[in-house]
């Protein structure tokens, strides 16, 4: 249901399965809890997700929907997840727009698959107020339908966001997180994966059990990597612990325009007039 506040809780569930649910692209993925949309409270507690489903607990919420508000709050705590994705995108716990949200206690073990992404894009809302701890994650990726091993890379913990809509308030910390890669796997496998949007994440990682294999020599593993496009108007005022050699892979300078590219800018927006 959308919109009207209240409550879902779902607890003490058992969801066991064999065989594939036949997903066959990332746009149509399949999870064993799908809570799209709903407005109030949610509690997601102690069930288990074994099996064929492309991933275990989707949870997309809209705050501009009628009935929600920035004081819903949203748990959920103590499932195991077991999913095996044939596609992309095959979180264990994956969603966006939450708010006051505690992920604790879950362990996520897919036979393959990722752990939990927070997404936050020109498509989905902003989380806000998360916090992540005592989770322990295992993952392993392999190629599929759509991408190859060099297209991929998995990741315990995934934040996403894009300027607009950025993550606020994560806080991610107390967890267990392994990561595997190597020959018939995807060619990158991360303990947590930050996409930040410049300078307004607020995203804080602390105290988490990290380990990630490579066992070939073209497949990368990284305990936690930062992915960000940063702008500044002077950069020489920054802290420089923060422009460190290795912090950045590049550094450009984009000057104002002159005068004969100012002319140019101008005529190409006066002629659709």
């Amino acid at each position: 249901p959308r919109g009207g506040g209240g409550a879902i809780q779902i607890r003490n569930n058992t969801r066991m399965s064999s065989s594939s649910w036949g997903v066959f692209d990332r746009m149509h993925l399949c999870n064993v809890a799908n809570v799209a949309r709903v407005c109030g409270n949610i509690t997601i507690q102690n069930s288990v997700f074994t099996g064929g489903a492309q991933g275990g607990i989707f949870v997309p919420r809209v705050r501009t929907d009628s009935g929600c508000s920035d004081s819903d709050t949203m748990l959920i705590e103590g499932n195991t997840i077991q999913h095996n994705e044939t596609v992309t995108n095959g979180y264990g716990i994956h969603g966006n727009g939450w708010v006051n949200a505690t992920i604790r206690n879950n362990t996520i073990q897919p036979a393959l698959g990722r752990g939990i992404m927070i997404d936050a894009s020109e498509y989905y809302e902003r989380s806000t107020n998360v916090e992540i701890y005592g989770n322990l994650i295992e993952v392993k990726e392999k190629p599929n339908f759509e991408f190859s091993a060099a297209n991929l890379q998995t990741a315990g913990i995934r934040l996403r966001s894009y300027s607009g809509s950025a993550n606020q308030n994560i806080h991610i910390h107390d967890n267990t997180i392994r990561s595997y890669t190597g020959p018939t796997y995807v060619s990158e496998a991360n303990g947590i994966t930050v996409n930040a949007a410049s300078g307004a994440d607020v995203i804080r990682i602390a105290n988490n059990d990290i380990k990630v294999w490579s066992s070939y020599a073209d497949y990368r593993a990284y305990a936690i990597l930062m992915q960000s496009i940063a702008t500044g108007n002077d950069i020489a005022n920054l802290p420089p612990e923060l422009m460190r050699k290795g912090r950045f892979d590049e550094i450009f300078f984009v000057d104002l325009p002159n005068f004969e590219e100012r002319v140019e800018i101008f005529r190409v927006h006066l002629s659709k007039v």
